[in-house]
């Protein structure tokens, strides 16, 4: 979060709106949203379309695979965890966008724009962990699946350079929507861990991970039974460049 927040700072600092003539026949807009990748590394990549329907409005999606961002290390009480052998992930989004044409110099893609926005996403997961007993430490898998749709209201600003490059920044966007997770212990426990106990561990995991997409876990729900069922809060940050056609 902070690099993105340091890039976005840098894009603010630099960005200005060419006085050159409008070329109104680029209509597209393909683009690759860098988030995902500065928060969890290069094995995340979303890439996205916009389409320009008229001066003032516009029309975008962004797909792509997304992994959850992963501590180094987690140590709780005597266990560890040791390794993922699952981070696997899908996100989506869509939104309308409308230019602000009375605050905005050029029109679309260009400038401020307001836009309600659908997203979803999903981590399919597995991580091990050491659980130490008598006779050693026994590793044991926890699968988690973490599903989220929410629908919200964005505020962003797209340049446009050479009328051809173009940096999109949504500075701001609460959503509110369905966050779902479920976990699955592969193989047997030990005997002196029971089932609350390892749920426990892998929602800590998790928080401790990346608290901004798993706090709406509830504790005391998915302590017991490994699965978890809320609606709640959250808001929506996006750096993307793209290319205009």
């Amino acid at each position: 979060m902070k690099r993105f927040l340091l890039f976005s700072l840098a894009i603010l600092s630099f960005g200005t709106t060419s006085a050159q003539s409008e070329d109104h026949s680029k209509n597209n807009v393909i683009r690759w949203n860098m988030t995902p990748t500065l928060i969890s590394g290069t094995g995340s990549w979303v890439f996205g379309y916009e389409r320009v329907l008229s001066d003032s409005r516009s029309i975008s999606t962004n797909i792509g695979r997304i992994q959850f961002p992963l501590i180094s290390s987690f140590i709780k009480g005597d266990l560890a965890y040791k390794s993922t052998s699952k981070n696997n992930g899908l996100s989506f989004s869509a939104d309308y966008r409308f230019y602000l044409t009375s605050r905005n110099k050029r029109s679309a893609p260009d400038g401020v724009y307001t836009a309600p926005f659908l997203l979803y996403y999903n981590f399919d997961l597995e991580h091990q962990f050491g659980y130490p007993t008598n006779q050693g430490v026994e590793y044991v898998g926890i699968g988690t699946d973490i599903n989220a749709i929410t629908a919200g209201v964005e505020l962003g600003y797209q340049f446009v350079f050479d009328e051809r490059w173009t940096v999109d920044l949504i500075f701001i966007g609460p959503c509110f929507g369905l966050y779902t997770v479920n976990a699955g212990i592969e193989g047997d426990l030990p005997n002196n861990i029971t089932e609350s106990e390892a749920w426990s561990t892998a929602r800590d995991f998790l928080l401790n991970s990346y608290p901004g997409v798993v706090d709406h876990f509830e504790n005391g729900t998915f302590s017991k039974s490994g699965r978890s069922k809320s609606w709640g809060f959250n808001f929506r940050y996006v750096l993307q460049v793209g290319y205009r056609f």
